[in-house]
């Protein structure tokens, strides 16, 4: 992997972290109605994240290289 993709992912992760927590403490008040509050607060977060962190992928960081990985055998080149 290379560098930015790590860069991108891990900026990813922090925001994921940073949205669940203000998802949980904005729902934290209210018992009865906290796991709607906290959805209507995360996932939609979490959805512009992770479709932010693609799309940043795919425009910043270079392509894989074209070379598939092709196993041998089970065994090694003489299995």
């Amino acid at each position: 992997m290379d560098k930015s993709r790590a860069i991108i992912i891990v900026i990813m992760d922090i925001l994921l972290l940073a949205e669940m927590v203000f998802a949980i403490w904005l729902s934290h008040d209210d018992p009865v109605s906290m796991a709607r509050t906290f959805s209507m607060a995360f996932v939609p977060l979490a959805v512009a994240t992770v479709v932010g962190a693609r799309l940043a992928i795919r425009r910043w960081s270079p392509p894989l290289s074209g070379e598939i990985y092709r196993p041998i055998g089970i065994m090694g080149p003489r299995g």
